[in-house]
């Protein structure tokens, strides 16, 4: 009980410590369009203590449909708090290359709904810790994996390629790497469908009633599917042990091809449970351009 609640003190430690310069915190201004529209601004640096119903709270009041920012970026967990509501309460956002939004700001921005943005208006880099973090190297790595893995499942979540987070990993915390039109489609940062818009997707049908199955979907909507699986399977084995095998109880059938042999599915449960016991600290993710394969877990880091 000790090491777990040690560990939650850790993680608590680096949201607050990583991209530091977040103590301002972020406030949302109005802005009146000519034919009487209003847009909400979200202007400023996020911290940890920002209230992203205060941004629902505004939508409300002014009747605001559309988002856009001002931002350098801040706490990775608040930005991701102000996507979740901006997605909740159905709004769009739009980014304009006269007022960036880069860093931990790309976060809420891929909570919109639909999503526009100027060619080099959306940055991103590497999160770092703060000079007075006062973590040591394996407390920073297990967080650090920990956060890996929450920010691969947010962007999946908002329907955003998680290979965004390995190019923002490739680019120095000191420089910014800006995004182009082309790349922006490419991740899924740009995109979605707005919620005034939105088509109803008709209900299934039942399986007395269902047509006939179709022919089998492109080899490049099946290894897309494939993709995205995996990438979904290693950000969901790389948390905590609980929420590990939790999703692994979905991700199999009842019978398994399992290294060779064919396995039930509490045996595969059986191993998985206890590799998850000897390795309880995981962080693995689909390589872009290669066959399913795990990636380092720490080197893209600046601890």
């Amino acid at each position: 009980m000790l090491a777990v609640l040690r560990f939650v003190a850790i993680l608590g430690v680096l949201w607050a410590m990583l991209v530091p310069t977040a103590w301002a915190g972020v406030a949302i201004e109005q802005i009146s369009l000519s034919d009487g529209k209003v847009i909400l601004l979200v202007k400023g640096e996020f911290a940890l203590s920002d209230d992203p119903t205060s941004l629902t709270q505004a939508s409300m009041s002014s009747g605001a449909k559309i988002v856009t920012f001002d931002s350098d970026g801040g706490n990775v967990a608040a930005a991701m708090g102000f996507g979740k509501a901006i997605r909740s309460a159905g709004l769009d956002t739009v980014q304009l290359r006269a007022r960036q939004c880069a860093s931990a700001c790309v976060l809420a921005f891929v909570g919109g709904s639909k999503r526009t943005a100027e060619p080099g208006s959306i940055g991103v880099h590497q999160s770092s810790f703060s000079a007075d973090a006062g973590l040591d190297y394996s407390s920073a790595v297990a967080a650090v994996q920990a956060v890996t893995a929450d920010l691969m499942a947010y962007l999946m979540e908002m329907g955003v390629d998680p290979r965004l987070l390995q190019l923002s990993l490739s680019t120095a915390s000191e420089d910014m790497r800006y995004l182009t039109s082309n790349e922006m489609a490419q991740y899924g940062v740009t995109g979605g469908q707005s919620s005034a818009t939105a088509v109803v997707r008709p209900v299934p049908a039942s399986p007395a009633t269902q047509q006939p199955m179709g022919p089998a979907p492109p080899v490049a909507e099946a290894r897309s599917r494939a993709l995205d699986f995996a990438a979904r399977y290693h950000a969901a084995w790389s948390k905590p042990n609980g929420s590990a095998l939790a999703f692994m109880a979905t991700a199999y059938s009842d019978t398994v091809d399992f290294y060779g042999k064919p396995s039930s599915l509490q045996d595969v449960l059986n191993e998985k449970r206890a590799f998850a016991d000897r390795w309880p600290q995981r962080a693995y993710s689909v390589r872009s351009g290669t066959n399913v394969s795990f990636a380092p877990p720490i080197a893209p880091f600046q601890l």
